[in-house]
């Protein structure tokens, strides 16, 4: 991907008319590209960072949502709310560990979920299903704590991968993968992916938790 990027980049200087939305869509992959491989095997050392990032991300979702719903802040007000909010779910899930396991794990229960939802039969994809999921993931990243935050991460990076390699195969946007999940995919290649997933999550997994060591 990085021979890619480089490639079209020197075709770009070279013909001004390059298509500059190319260039972007380039780049954004591979910035998640190595978000995702930081997630996949240090994801546990980053645990405050990963955290202040659920919260960041979390307070600035809250803040759209009120603001749409209750006051139709605009301009500067709507800047400074949003802010205030991000910054405050940052600073909250950085420090309250036992909360934040328990949020992380919904959260990634929560994309897990929808992404997987199509490879379920139709009797497990219901909204209750999705709860349930939520809360057990919820559960056992409190109780597991490290385990758990190694296995997340793992996981969360290993999304991303193939969203990144979905979007170059089929020439499509980044994140489609991660809101369309293996829906979006044939059977075979569905499983293909399915498979992938795993190894990375599993490697990603044993990597982080010192199972798997490289030798320098």
């Amino acid at each position: 991907m990085l021979s890619r990027f480089l490639t079209l980049l020197q075709l770009s200087t070279a013909n001004p008319a390059a298509d500059s939305q190319e260039i972007v869509r380039h780049v954004t992959l591979l910035i998640l590209f190595v978000v995702a491989v930081v997630l996949l095997f240090w994801g546990k050392k980053l645990l405050h960072v990963i955290l202040f990032l659920f919260g960041l991300t979390g307070g600035l979702a809250i803040a759209i949502g009120t603001n749409n719903f209750f006051f139709h802040l605009q301009g500067v007000s709507l800047a400074v709310y949003t802010v205030v909010l991000a910054l405050t779910g940052a600073v909250i899930l950085s420090f309250a560990l036992t909360f934040s396991f328990f949020l992380a794990g919904n959260t990634l229960a929560f994309f897990a979920f929808n992404s997987c939802k199509s490879l379920l039969p139709v009797s497990c994809q219901e909204t209750w299903c999705l709860i349930v999921f939520c809360l057990l993931c919820g559960i056992l990243a409190t109780a597991l704590k490290e385990q758990a935050i190694a296995l997340f991460s793992a996981f969360g990076g290993s999304l991303i991968i193939l969203d990144v390699l979905f979007s170059l195969i089929f020439q499509q946007d980044s994140l489609l993968f991660l809101q369309g999940g293996f829906g979006i995919l044939d059977t075979a290649t569905a499983l293909i992916a399915l498979l992938l997933l795993v190894l990375l999550t599993v490697v990603g997994t044993m990597y982080q938790l010192g199972k798997i060591k490289v030798r320098s």
